[in-house]
């Protein structure tokens, strides 16, 4: 096979045909060629089919590049950004590179390249100078795309916020996002502000409970486990327990246990004990199935789903 694939790869790589290029790049990307990598570097800038081009900067991607920056322009020239297919693999690579592309390319005047390293920025290693390109992005870029850089902001919990970030509360557009990097922040100012908006609102925006709920920062789960009993909450307030990992953690059991204690609302309740499932404790299994006579029932579903296996 080995002999069979140095005979013919180069005709195929090389070939007028075009569905015998694709096969040369699927080829090469399966066997871990990187003695066609300078070769790829090229053929994403010659190749005028669309699939042949995808494929070529796939295969660029599987051979582990450390090429990042003309991958990147590649991506932001071919990638369909709504349905991402490409942007998965490349974010993979060596970490270094993608952080220095990224520096390179966020000041681009080209939109969709600005976005991209943003992206990736969230992706890589926090310092000093990824902190101050991020928040000048958030301070400068189009409230269209701000998002973006506030969202890297978030992931990479960068503090000291309340300054640039106070503003954006007062947009549609950024005020979810800002509210999410203001709690993910290790700044205790930046995170009591938001405590001080909770104790302005007679009922609980659902904004401010998802930014809760959503953080990284165990101590936010646990206010938020105490907002659920503590203050009024929106009626039909949905949320997820397999969207937070928190929740399952034996870092929050005990506070788990005390808001089931407290809450009374069969719309928690019922997503809530999903939290408990593979618990094995005596506390935990008592609520679980505490919870299989309760009135609602989604609540007893629920309930017997948790428990199911777990005794």
């Amino acid at each position: 096979a080995e002999k069979l694939y140095k005979k013919n790869i180069n005709r195929l790589f090389d070939s007028k045909n075009s569905y015998q290029r694709i096969l040369a790049y699927l080829v090469i990307a399966g066997s871990g060629d990187k003695s066609f990598e300078q070769g790829l570097l090229k053929k994403i800038e010659i190749e005028t089919d669309k699939g042949n081009l995808i494929w070529a900067g796939m295969a660029l991607m599987y051979l582990n590049t450390s090429h990042t920056t003309p991958l990147f322009d590649f991506l932001v020239k071919n990638e369909t950004f709504g349905d991402a297919h490409m942007l998965p693999l490349f974010i993979q690579l060596n970490k270094d590179s993608l952080q220095q592309t990224a520096y390179q390319r966020i000041k681009s005047e080209n939109v969709t390249a600005q976005i991209l390293a943003a992206q990736i920025l969230s992706s890589t290693e926090l310092n000093g100078k990824t902190e101050e390109l991020l928040k000048e992005a958030v301070r400068n870029w189009d409230i269209e795309i701000k998002g973006y850089a506030i969202y890297s902001v978030k992931e990479l919990q960068i503090d000291n916020l309340l300054e640039t970030f106070k503003p954006l509360l007062d947009s549609t557009q950024t005020r979810r996002i800002a509210l999410e990097a203001l709690a993910n922040s290790p700044t205790k100012e930046d995170r009591e502000y938001l405590f001080d908006l909770v104790e302005k609102q007679d009922t609980v925006s659902k904004e401010l409970l998802d930014c809760f709920l959503q953080s990284k920062n165990t101590e936010n789960i646990r206010y938020w486990l105490r907002l659920l009993y503590t203050k009024p909450i929106p009626q039909k307030y949905i949320f997820f327990v397999f969207k937070q990992p928190i929740l399952s953690s034996d870092e929050v059991l005990t506070d788990l246990h005390i808001a089931f204690e407290k809450i009374s609302n069969p719309e928690v309740l019922h997503e809530l004990v999903r939290a408990l499932k593979g618990r094995t404790d005596d506390k935990s299994v008592r609520i679980m199935i505490s919870l299989l006579k309760h009135d609602d029932s989604t609540v007893r579903y629920w309930a017997a789903w948790s428990l199911k296996g777990n005794i």
